[in-house]
């Protein structure tokens, strides 16, 4: 079976903040994959996106947009190979320790 002739694009929710940043950066090296940077601050997310090159972009997008499948296809990109979300361990730990 041939490859694709396109890469599979990667969707990173929270690529905007520290721990999406790294991930996004890891990422963007990676000649067979191409990156959607999404998060809260589509600004941010851009900025990041023109840095990586590889044809990456940058979305203002989030876990909990309720209508997260029509704007990923509103903004034109191909649905995702992979989906990462980037919140971070310790961001999960304050959550689960408020609750208690």
């Amino acid at each position: 079976m041939a490859p694709p002739t396109t890469p599979p694009t990667t969707l990173v929710l929270g690529g905007d903040g520290n721990f999406g940043a790294r991930i996004c950066r890891a990422l963007a090296g990676h000649p067979r994959m191409a990156s959607l940077v999404a998060g809260r601050n589509g600004a941010r997310a851009q900025a990041l996106a023109a840095t990586l090159g590889h044809g990456a972009q940058g979305l203002a997008l989030e876990r909990q947009t309720p209508d997260l499948a029509a704007r990923w296809r509103q903004a034109g990109a191909e649905m995702p190979g992979l989906l990462l979300t980037s919140r971070a361990p310790c961001a999960l730990a304050r959550r689960s320790a408020a609750r208690h």
